[in-house]
């Protein structure tokens, strides 16, 4: 990633969301995640460019992980997985691109329909894969605008919590889930997924729900601006 200096007590350029979240203090203990495997699920990556042409900061690590892609073909016309794969483990200190989080992870690349059953089945498949991280900046989208105050979406929201409670119990207890929060300014939990898990489960340490914020420390326009149960 390209340097434009770094001063975790100011935060500020483009390398600010990092001295922010004081990464640059959590490499002084070790930058390489060469032993961690990351699934990024997602709705499209630039493989191609990935590997040959640009992106030479993710060159080796980002690796297509399942044949059966939504459109049968990883790269797409909204490489969102690209940017989100960027953002975990570009390689830093190198002048190309920006930096990530964990240099050197083993990215692994899913693009399901986002349905909640083949999501579910790409994230099995993401554990027997190896990967203990799995990534989902993704949100469920529901008919119309979901609130709590109209008892005709207690029900389908009831049986999400439910589906996702049971599905995420047969999975390896090591495995954790990162998920977007969502765009929409609505309680975390309307995003559906993961996020649905109430806290009471059992479940939520193997969950982090992120939200957006600025600079400033602030949830950012649009980020969820009421979480509920759910950690942001």
């Amino acid at each position: 990633g390209e340097d434009d200096g770094w001063d975790e007590s100011q935060p500020g350029g483009l390398n600010w969301h990092l001295e922010f979240t004081r990464a640059i203090s959590a490499w002084q203990l070790g930058s390489s995640a060469a032993s961690i495997s990351v699934a990024v699920i997602d709705t499209g990556f630039d493989i191609e460019q990935a590997d040959h042409r640009g992106h030479d900061d993710l060159r080796g690590v980002f690796v297509p992980a399942d044949s059966s892609a939504a459109d049968g073909n990883f790269n797409s016309t909204n490489p969102h997985g690209t940017h989100v794969a960027g953002t975990i483990g570009a390689t830093g200190n190198n002048g190309l691109g920006v930096t990530g989080v964990a240099w050197h992870a083993r990215l692994l690349a899913f693009r399901p329909h986002l349905r909640r059953q083949d999501i579910q089945a790409h994230i099995r498949l993401a554990a027997e894969r190896g990967a203990k991280i799995i990534n989902m900046s993704i949100s469920q989208v529901w008919e119309g605008e979901p609130s709590f105050d109209e008892p005709r979406y207690y029900g389908p929201l009831a049986g999400v919590t439910l589906e996702w409670t049971r599905f995420l119990r047969t999975l390896p207890a090591d495995l954790l889930i990162v998920q977007a929060a969502g765009n929409n300014g609505r309680d975390a939990r309307w995003s559906g997924y993961a996020n649905s898990i109430p806290s009471g489960s059992g479940l939520r340490d193997r969950i982090i729900t992120v939200a957006a914020l600025d600079r400033e420390g602030r949830i950012e326009q649009g980020a969820p601006a009421h979480c509920g149960r759910v950690t942001a």
